[in-house]
């Protein structure tokens, strides 16, 4: 029998609901290549609008958050249920709250995925209107570092988490938003 050789990709977000990220992680699932990487999928909440545009062929895991306080149970299932059981070679996470998570996760856990780590937001504004800004911001400033690559979707945002936050410049690759192109097409012809 032989031994499948793609790479497993493990993408985690808090739910499917619509949003430039969710946007952005769906055009992911639809268009990287089959051949080279097995993809599966793990939700905070399993809702959303972009549900039912998943491709069939992405494996979900529901981790059931039920309230705000459900960070350290995040933390636990993911290293300790999914981890194990999809054995990704990469997890790729998206937005501040679920980054954290995929981060203390791989902490936690016994296996040491490569951690990719999706940054959509300029964090100085954004945070002044955010509860616990504090805590949140030393949260970034403690554990960001542990990403093995940190995605950003522009050169200010990148900027500002240098400057302001320490992270290292080799940690980070700047990837402008991604469009779907066939999407695109088949509106022109309408």
């Amino acid at each position: 029998m032989l031994k499948d050789r793609r790479r497993k990709i493990l993408f985690v977000i808090p739910s499917l609901a619509g949003g430039g990220a969710e946007k952005v992680l769906l055009n992911l699932l639809k268009y990287l290549d089959r051949k080279k990487f097995n993809l599966c999928l793990a939700l905070f909440e399993y809702k959303g609008e972009y549900l039912n545009q998943l491709p069939e062929d992405v494996v979900v895991c529901d981790l059931k958050k039920r309230s705000q306080f459900d960070f350290f149970k995040l933390i636990f299932l993911l290293a300790y249920k999914v981890y194990p059981k999809v054995r990704p070679d990469i997890v790729v996470s998206f937005l501040e709250y679920t980054n954290l998570v995929a981060i203390l996760s791989r902490k936690f856990s016994w296996l040491k995925p490569y951690i990719i780590i999706s940054e959509r937001n300029h964090f100085t504004i954004s945070v002044k209107y955010k509860r616990m800004r504090k805590l949140r911001t030393l949260l970034m400033r403690k554990f960001y570092p542990y990403a093995s690559k940190i995605v950003f979707l522009s050169k200010g945002v990148a900027n500002d988490l240098i400057i302001n936050y320490g992270i290292s410049r080799e940690k980070i690759q700047v990837i402008y938003n991604s469009i779907d192109l066939q999407h695109i097409k088949r509106l022109i012809k309408v």
